[in-house]
């Protein structure tokens, strides 16, 4: 496996291009680029074009740093606390599900820490319009599971199917959602973006509300902007009850295209978190697997002109 400090330095980066007769996406292969132990490492989507549009954001205004910061289309598991945490001591080692085995430097838990990772042994394959990743971890405090990802491109889009596996000896619980860095042809936040959910917001709930300059406005099941936005805003808990449908669309009215995801499971959380250059809608499902149990699930990702 390979042990890196994110602090110290990574490895070279590599991408793979996929392309079609609308979409060209960018992917970084495992163990190179963004080396942190938050995002999933199978399937790093870091920028996309629609038609020639750029359609993807990054974390920061200024990209960031390349091993740190997230950008394009991330996914991640277990964002609260992962598996097997609460047991590790300090100076032991937890599975951080899709990246690696992650050593405990402080007794509470935060995705935003960078720390010692042991990246777990992922198998990559790809052509032109698909790539396959996966990998089976290790039994360590009696956690233990294999992560299967294909991604494919279609016509107008691409989707991944994720497969979880619980190869432990014990009950296995997470969540998965994708960090979607969205933005269109690099346009600010404001009245140009539209943010349209499958579903009525629970707008009166809100766990956490940060949204300092005052520019997010919520409708029944839509959110708009207004112009201004200097630092980032967040929401969460804007699903009103587990169950619902998972699915969003992002329309950007200047150059008339829209964004959507929509997933075929049902949403347990949808967070919203947003900066003056990106808006990123968060759809989380929740997985509970007993040992030997499985769970297949797809996203799927389609752009549209003309809307």
């Amino acid at each position: 496996m390979l042990a890196v400090n994110p602090t110290e330095g990574y490895a070279c980066l590599v991408t793979v291009t996929l392309t079609n007769e609308n979409i060209r996406m960018e992917i970084e292969k495992p163990g190179t680029g963004y080396l942190s132990p938050r995002f999933d490492q199978t399937m790093k989507i870091t920028r996309l074009f629609f038609r020639n549009i750029r359609m993807s954001s990054s974390e920061y205004p200024d990209g960031g740093d390349l091993k740190t910061a997230g950008r394009g289309f991330f996914s991640e598991f277990s964002i609260d606390k992962p598996p097997g945490f609460s047991e590790t001591p300090l100076g032991g080692w937890f599975h951080k599900i899709g990246v690696g085995t992650v050593k405990k430097e402080f007794s509470e838990y935060s995705p935003f820490r960078n720390a010692e990772t042991q990246f777990y042994p992922f198998t990559w394959q790809h052509d032109g319009q698909s790539i396959r990743s996966s990998y089976e971890s290790s039994v360590l405090n009696g956690y233990a599971h294999r992560l299967e990802k294909r991604l494919s491109l279609h016509g107008d889009g691409f989707e991944i199917l994720t497969s979880l596996s619980n190869t432990g000896e014990k009950e296995l619980t997470t969540s998965e959602y994708n960090h979607n860095f969205a933005a269109c042809n690099g346009r600010s936040v404001g009245p140009g973006y539209r943010l349209e959910f499958d579903f009525p917001l629970n707008t009166g709930q809100f766990i956490e509300y940060v949204d300092p300059d005052g520019i997010v406005r919520f409708g029944e099941n839509v959110v708009t902007f207004d112009p201004g936005n200097t630092v980032p805003f967040f929401f969460t808990n804007l699903c009103p009850s587990e169950g619902m449908p998972a699915g969003w669309t992002l329309r950007c009215s200047k150059e008339k295209i829209s964004i959507r995801e929509e997933g075929d499971f049902t949403v347990s959380k949808v967070n919203l978190w947003g900066w003056k250059h990106v808006i990123s809608p968060e759809l989380f499902f929740q997985i509970e697997l007993k040992p030997g149990e499985s769970r297949d699930w797809r996203r799927r990702y389609v752009f549209s002109a003309g809307d």
